[in-house]
């Protein structure tokens, strides 16, 4: 590779320029979510059949003004929403994320061969309606298995992404909630645990 002296100069551009992109994603998360909580609140104040011209006065179409709502509903922070790629990619993850039925778990990975975690979440047996969240982690030869010591109330369904998202980390945006193996059964992963003799 040759050298030259404008290297460190592009690098720096370059570094700047990326550090600027990730602001921005990250204000304009900000700004999304916090324009969706104050659409919500409007919803909720404005009179039968005045929603439509409430928001031609705010400037908003319809469909905008849902994507804003959902991703205030999501739970999702800014951070997070800019981790996934920004908006549109948040608003595909949080459509994605639904919790399994009994006896089946959702199962999240990466593609083949990517060292990032594979989450499983698959309801409690022993408390119904609470969700059991794990994650294997492999890199190279060495795994490991971490998983919550108790199971989360399926009732505030985001408490469960939260700690899905936590799992995961910076690796969120890898995993595939889509193109999955939609649900296995769940004995599968509490037996993957029973073998491991790893703590929660």
């Amino acid at each position: 590779m040759s050298t030259s002296n404008r290297l460190p100069i592009l690098a720096a551009e370059i570094r700047a320029s990326h550090e600027g992109m990730l602001q921005a994603t990250l204000t304009a998360a900000a700004q999304a979510i916090q324009a969706g909580h104050s659409l919500i609140e409007a919803k909720n104040l404005v009179a039968h059949g005045e929603w439509l011209p409430f928001l031609r006065e705010a400037g908003i179409s319809e469909r905008q003004a849902q994507r804003y709502m959902v991703l205030a509903r999501s739970g999702l922070k800014p951070d997070t929403v800019s981790l996934l790629g920004g908006i549109k990619a948040a608003l595909e993850y949080v459509s994605a994320r639904r919790l399994p039925p009994t006896g089946r778990c959702l199962v999240a990975c990466p593609e083949a061969g990517a060292p990032h975690p594979c989450i499983v979440v698959w309801e409690s047996e022993e408390h119904p309606g609470f969700y059991n969240l794990a994650a294997t982690f492999c890199e190279g030869d060495d795994a490991r298995v971490e998983w919550m010591t108790k199971p989360i109330s399926g009732e505030a369904e985001t408490a469960v992404w939260f700690a899905f998202e936590e799992l995961a980390g910076n690796h969120l945006a890898q995993l595939d909630l889509i193109n999955v193996p939609d649900m296995v059964p769940a004995n599968m992963m509490a037996e993957l645990i029973a073998r491991t003799g790893a703590d929660g």
